[in-house]
């Protein structure tokens, strides 16, 4: 389990596993304040526990699919509406290689954003159908969309509406738009579910929306949060940092390629991307807290546009017309493989399991050494762990192994301990200084984890 934000979600959906309550998320047995945004991805994930049992696997499955299906809908609406399979099938292979999409807090994690970014990227392309067709179906689509972005991420998941409202203005649809009924209904069942859920919230239990303002809204925006202060044009410079995002450089030339396209469609679709990027990035550059997984929405849009040039390729070589389809072929495929393929694996070696990942950190022996005794329904011989940090993983894994096998465990800081503690931390007493607080005996070590019982407590 990764520490921080994907073990409090984890931890979250553990409570709510247990203790059947649907509205009111908790962590470590208490209303949960400080992580307020509303509950689809929790519920998803507690949905999975029932089905899977409480681990990894439930957790992160959600994000999983998400992250799937936001490549299927991306191939499936260039193939279908702007008949341009490989256009479809280069976009997904770009994101699918980007290494901030697919690594910690987005597709391979239980966080929120792979699914944000599903609902985000369909409203858009549900709203782009609906300004090309006019047909009141779309519009209804984009609005379940953003029902279900602000149920996953809150204020998060309307952020590129403005960039939309642009779009309609840019292209001269004003007038059509304003005058659809449809477009009403929609954004009054969309306010309705959205904002009813904020309610119904509060109402549950008071506090909540002055908790949502502090945390997600207007203090997150207007105020730096938890030491994330990074200058103005961060995200900019971030985006061409290869170990984010790898075709930063494509992206900017397939913006460009897009506009000199053939196919007017294509044409239009371009300038949604790139109102959609630039209104974003603007939106979350004048945030006071800025952390790097905040510009994860932005990478489909960039990998759409990177994709619009790998598929204007061929048509700098005359040579391989659309007669010639075995040569176009061959030469697709040589993309592929002398592009792609070592991109993916270098993202496949940042993500494996080894010497230098996080899971080596010191961080994590203590989790990981609970994982594998959850794993094997073993129990602790010293059920006191100590903490001195913020560390939801181990709450997790604490509490997973509590309600398997009915063992009771405290967690403690340093200051909390007492005679007669039997102890299991990561910490070395010696290097912590706990040996000048207490005495202990029965030490000893085993898989980076320290055991001791304290015998008494040392006079200041």
């Amino acid at each position: 389990m990764v520490w921080w934000d994907e073990s409090r979600l984890a931890m979250n959906a553990l409570e709510m596993y247990y203790s059947g309550d649907w509205m009111v998320t908790r962590f470590d047995g208490h209303t949960d304040l400080w992580n307020t945004k509303p509950p689809l991805m929790i519920w998803l994930q507690t949905v999975f526990m029932h089905i899977l049992g409480p681990n990894e696997m439930a957790v992160r499955l959600p994000s999983a699919l998400a992250a799937f299906s936001t490549c299927a809908l991306i191939l499936f609406f260039c193939w279908k509406y702007l008949r341009n399979f490989w256009l479809g099938f280069f976009s997904v292979m770009i994101l699918a290689t980007s290494t901030a999409y697919i690594t910690v807090h987005c597709a391979r994690t239980g966080d929120y954003d792979s699914m944000l970014i599903f609902f985000i990227v369909a409203y858009c392309l549900s709203f782009f159908n609906f300004l090309e067709s006019g047909q009141n179906k779309w519009i209804y689509l984009t609005a379940t969309a953003i029902i279900l972005a602000v149920l996953t991420k809150g204020i998060a998941g309307v952020m590129f509406l403005p960039g939309l409202l642009i779009l309609v203005f840019v292209q001269k649809k004003q007038k059509q738009v304003a005058k659809n009924k449809h477009l009403y209904f929609a954004t009054a069942i969309a306010l309705f579910f959205s904002v009813g859920w904020f309610i119904l919230r509060e109402i549950a239990e008071p506090g909540y929306l002055d908790a949502v303002w502090k945390n997600d809204m207007g203090g997150r925006y207007t105020e730096v949060i938890e030491h994330h202060e990074q200058p103005f044009a961060y995200y900019f410079f971030e985006l061409f940092d290869r170990n984010v995002f790898a075709w930063a450089w494509l992206s900017i030339a397939g913006f460009i390629a897009g506009f000199l396209h053939k196919n007017e469609k294509v044409r239009k679709f371009n300038l949604l991307l790139l109102i959609s990027a630039l209104s974003y990035l603007l939106f979350i550059s004048l945030s006071a807290t800025k952390t790097e997984w905040y510009s994860a929405p932005l990478f489909p849009f960039l990998a759409i546009a990177a994709g619009i040039s790998f598929s204007a390729l061929p048509s700098l070589f005359p040579e391989l017309n659309e007669k010639r389809t075995g040569a176009l072929l061959l030469f697709k495929i040589a993309l592929l493989l002398f592009i792609f393929l070592p991109e993916y694996s270098e993202l496949l070696k940042k993500t494996q399991i080894s010497p230098g990942t996080q899971v080596a950190r010191p961080a994590y022996f203590l989790p990981n050494y609970l994982r594998q005794l959850t794993d094997h329904n073993d129990t602790l011989d010293n059920p006191v762990i100590l903490i001195n940090h913020y560390a939801p993983d181990v709450l997790f894994y604490n509490r997973l192994m509590e309600k398997q096998s009915g063992q009771e465990i405290e967690t403690k800081n340093a200051d909390e301990l007492a005679a007669g503690d039997n102890v299991t931390t990561q910490y070395n007493p010696e290097w912590e200084g706990l040996d000048k607080k207490y005495v202990y005996d029965h030490y000893y070590t085993a898989h980076d984890i320290f055991f001791f019982n304290v015998t008494a407590i040392k006079q200041p």
